[in-house]
């Protein structure tokens, strides 16, 4: 004969039953920052920068000897920008397009290109480029 659940038990097992999924979403999460968090930075040896390279989701930039890195990220809605076209970079989604210093040249786009920190590690002439900031 089955027996009867009460209130009670149904909410344990309840309880129990929505712990083990959200607990596997957590963690998968959690990894899944970990990776991205590793993946932000980007080394480009000091060898390699030329003016206008797209690299890993990092423009180069050089004007007057200062070098900056820009985000390939389109500020109008995030799309990433592959494509440099006569000294344009061009967004596929919506058309906008930007100089090398990363102005708008034509909208959607209303702001510049991000420019993102990096560290220049001198021993190795690398230059590592943080994507997040």
């Amino acid at each position: 004969m089955a027996k009867k659940m009460n209130r009670r038990n149904f909410f344990r097992r309840l309880s129990l039953g929505l712990m083990l999924p959200l607990g596997l979403v957590s963690y998968i999460s959690i990894n899944k920052s970990r990776r991205q968090t590793l993946i932000q930075k980007v080394s480009i040896h000091e060898s390699e920068l030329i003016n206008g390279l797209l690299f890993e989701g990092v423009l180069v930039s050089i004007q007057n000897e200062e070098i900056q890195f820009l985000s390939t990220q389109c500020s109008h809605l995030g799309c990433e920008i592959k494509t440099l076209k006569e000294g344009k970079l061009i967004c596929p989604c919506h058309g906008s397009q930007f100089d090398l210093q990363g102005h708008v040249l034509k909208g959607p786009a209303a702001k510049k290109l991000s420019t993102l920190k990096f560290d220049y590690l001198a021993p190795d002439k690398i230059y590592l480029v943080d994507k997040s900031s």
